[in-house]
């Protein structure tokens, strides 16, 4: 019985964290600090020494703002964010960024 009740508990609390994080910004793919942003020149986003392109319909997400545009971002932040695969030969798209709290 114990055994019973110890396995059903577990799943319940696996259960309520698997639907926390979909919910949550900790549903993010990756993290790292953002090295460079796009330009004119250049179209990539560089975070921790890696580039990706920027997903069209990007979504920034600050401490103070749930709906930022890439204006928002600084090179040093601490990011969170999701990327969407491309194609064999293609970049990987950034598709959304959660700026972390400064400590």
């Amino acid at each position: 019985m114990k055994k019973i009740v110890h396995v059903f508990t577990v799943a319940l609390v696996a259960a309520g964290l698997a639907t926390a994080a979909a919910d949550s910004p900790g549903s993010f793919q990756k993290t790292g600090t953002l090295d460079g942003l796009p330009s004119s020149s250049n179209k990539y986003i560089l975070i921790s020494d890696s580039s990706y392109l920027v997903a069209p319909g990007l979504r920034v997400h600050t401490p103070t703002q749930d709906k930022a545009s890439l204006g928002a971002l600084k090179v040093g932040q601490k990011l969170e964010f999701s990327v969407t695969g491309g194609a064999p030969g293609v970049k990987d798209s950034v598709s959304e960024i959660w700026v972390l709290p400064a400590k």
